[in-house]
């Protein structure tokens, strides 16, 4: 049987949207990037020449009948208003992270989306990639036991010290602090591997709020850039799982270590040693007691019986790409806006536990997604699908 293509635009032409338009383009036959938009027409146009796609207005895209879905990789501070655009314009949504700037705000577009019965599915999607799938199965299968506890940490620095950089860039703007820059991929790997939370509790804050821009080669050297105060760069978190596992989520984009990422899970039987959730690849190392001594093995070499999925480079699109296999076979899409919506509010449930002194309770709930099945194999978009 033939599955219909979905039609989708992209909407933001920035540096990402060409790492997901040509991996949609050779890995993922169920969506045909058909269009461009980005409000300065000149990076669209770009798109268009360098992609093949069509540089449209934005309203045009809205308009096409023709065109299912759109993915909005505009920066945080627009996704609220073109996600909002596009579900009232009748199309499936995949949206970067974060969901939106406010609780209020993403409440109004889960609502939306429900009532216009539309997918709507928010990045990060890396939980989707070969090596957390793998994870998935081992944690599935019994091979550390019953788990206790996940311990993440990601340190990096945002220093404005690029050539390029902008006045004010991202991460310094609302919504770009590195807990919503960075702290989906680790939430949304532990909602899938352990499932949601149940309370949060932590302190989080804005340091080093006062820099300026250091290389010599940028054009506003020397020139000093406040941090906004809704772009906390500074975490660390306890995290309850609805499970009865406790977690920890640490985050800094202040050091001078360039970049740090630690992930593991302890279990009763065994405990996993986790790759960057930043990326759908990476080893998995796992570590049980063993009659002679304990011993860790890798389980993600090729002729591992464990490491049964592919998707392990760099797979930008994958989560759209579930969307749209989610919509022809009518069935939930794993990167649900459900779970963006439940990793949203545990920052900011943080961030209030943060100023109260109290336990924030999660008011949502979340189901783990479906894993995706065993077999699934990374090759061209001619070859292979997510779902059968």
């Amino acid at each position: 049987m033939t599955v219909k293509k979905m039609r989708a635009a992209v909407l933001g032409c920035g540096r990402i949207s060409k790492v997901y338009i040509p991996t949609i383009q050779k890995e993922f036959s169920i969506l045909d990037i058909a269009a461009v938009w980005d409000p300065k027409r000149e990076r669209a146009v770009e798109n268009e020449t360098r992609f093949g796609v069509k540089a449209m207005t934005k309203e045009e895209i809205f308009a096409d009948p023709t065109i299912e879905a759109v993915l909005n990789l505009t920066k945080p501070e627009f996704h609220y208003e073109i996600t909002k655009e596009a579900l009232l314009a009748q199309k499936h949504v995949y949206s970067e992270k974060m969901i939106a700037l406010t609780m209020e705000q993403a409440k109004e577009l889960l609502t939306i989306a429900k009532e216009k019965n539309l997918a709507f599915t928010v990045a990060p999607d890396t939980f989707l990639g070969g090596s957390w799938q793998t994870a998935r199965k081992l944690i599935d299968d019994g091979y550390i036991g019953t788990p206790l506890l996940v311990n993440a940490v990601a340190v990096r620095s945002y220093q404005p010290a690029d050539a390029s950089s902008a006045k004010r860039p991202m991460t310094m703007s609302p919504g770009g602090g590195i807990p919503y820059d960075m702290g989906g991929y680790y939430l949304h790997a532990m909602f899938h591997l352990l499932g949601g939370l149940n309370r949060v509790a932590g302190f989080i804050k804005t340091a080093n709020r006062e820099k300026y821009f250091f290389n010599p080669r940028n054009p506003s050297y020397k020139e000093p850039v406040t941090v906004s105060d809704d772009a906390p760069n500074t975490m660390t978190a306890s995290l309850e799982f609805e499970s009865g596992v406790y977690g920890s989520l640490t985050m800094t984009s202040e050091s001078n270590l360039f970049y740090q990422s630690g992930f593991t899970i302890y279990g009763t039987q065994g405990t996993l040693l986790l790759p960057d959730p930043n990326c759908f690849g990476g080893e998995i190392r796992l570590r049980r007691s063993k009659s002679g001594g304990e011993l860790w093995e890798s389980m993600t070499e090729p002729m591992c019986v464990p490491a049964t999925h592919g998707y392990t480079a760099e797979e930008r699109g994958i989560g759209a790409a579930d969307m749209a296999w989610a919509v022809r076979n009518g069935r939930m899409p794993r990167a649900d806006a459900q779970m963006g919506y439940h990793a949203f509010e545990a920052i900011q449930g943080i961030r209030q536990s943060c100023s109260t002194g109290q336990v924030y309770f999660m008011t949502s709930k979340l189901t783990r997604p479906e894993p995706v099945r065993p077999g699934v194999w990374k090759g061209t978009a001619q070859e292979r699908a997510l779902d059968d």
